[in-house]
């Protein structure tokens, strides 16, 4: 048992160290260098890189400090999927097939960079609004172990392969950094908790079979 202890400890501890979220801030060389990737990808696709999304990555850059930080995520569906003409999926009116689609293919890339969906919902109702203010359809708090790996992220290849879906589906999104002051969302606290669960689960296990 000693054994099985000291492995979970292990595991834990590369847990841990897969989970970040303390670091040093990206340099101005790391963002040109990224920045310049989204854009070669870009061209490679047949496409012009966007200058507002080179523009929003660099602003985002320049607040760094090196640490976790959350996105939050809101959305309007569009009534019907907007694809390219030329697209495979171009006869496809759903949205939230387009969105499946983008999700199947974001949700691997956020956990290869120690980024974890940490919260999705849809709002039920309105409350107070300023101004003439549209419903939102969908709520996402997406947390990022830092700038660093959201840049080295959106600087893969495979996002403009998945970006069609994304817009296809999207009429219209806000998206914004959040850095927490309070927060009960305790991610390394409860998959601690779950292996002491499970360490105290099959602790009770050998003993009932050594009776």
């Amino acid at each position: 048992m000693r054994i099985f202890y000291a492995l979970l400890i292990v595991l834990y501890g590369g847990w841990l160290w897969w989970y970040g979220g303390t670091g040093e801030p990206v340099t101005e060389s790391e963002v040109a260098t990224y920045l310049e990737h989204v854009a070669d990808n870009a061209r490679a696709s047949g496409r012009e890189p966007s200058p507002e999304l080179l523009y929003e990555l660099q602003t985002l850059a320049s607040t760094d400090d090196g640490n976790e930080y959350y996105m939050l995520n809101l959305i309007r569906w569009r009534d019907e999927a907007l694809y390219p003409e030329d697209s495979p999926w171009a006869d496809d009116p759903d949205p939230m097939a387009a969105n499946d689609r983008y999700s199947a293919g974001i949700v691997p890339a956020l956990l290869r960079h120690g980024g974890l969906p940490v919260f999705i919902g849809a709002p039920s109702g309105r409350f107070l609004e300023d101004g003439d203010v549209q419903p939102w359809d969908f709520v996402g708090l997406v947390r990022y172990r830092s700038v660093r790996d959201m840049l080295k992220m959106v600087s893969e290849p495979v996002m403009m392969e998945l970006a069609p879906h994304k817009w296809a589906s999207i009429e219209q999104t806000h998206v914004f950094p959040v850095r927490p002051q309070a927060s009960l969302v305790m991610v390394r606290l409860t998959v601690a908790v779950l292996f002491v669960v499970f360490a105290l689960i099959v602790t009770g296990l050998v003993r009932l079979i050594r009776r």
